[in-house]
C-alpha cells in the first residue's frame, strides 16, 4: 500500500523485507522466550485476544512461503 505522497518500493525491497521478517520471527521462535510468554504480553498490551496474537505470530513466520513464490 502506497500512501499520498509516497514512491512505491520496488518489488525486490519488499522481497527482501519479507524474508528478513520472516527470518526474524523463526530466529525468536528459537530464542529463550517462550511464544506462550509472548503472546501474553502482547495480549495484555494490545487486548486483542491470545489466540488472534498467536495466529498473527505464526503467519508473520511463515510470510516468506505463503507470499513468495520460489523458482
Amino acid at each position: 500500500m502506497v500512501k499520498d505522497g509516497e514512491e512505491p518500493q520496488p518489488i525486490e525491497v519488499l522481497e527482501s523485507s519479507i524474508v528478513e521478517l520472516a527470518k526474524a520471527m523463526k530466529k525468536l521462535g528459537s530464542s529463550r522466550l517462550k511464544q506462550e510468554t509472548l503472546v501474553t504480553l502482547l495480549h495484555d498490551h494490545t487486548k486483542v485476544s491470545k489466540r488472534e496474537v498467536r495466529d498473527i505470530l505464526n503467519s508473520l513466520e511463515a510470510l516468506e512461503v505463503l507470499f513468495l513464490k520460489r523458482n
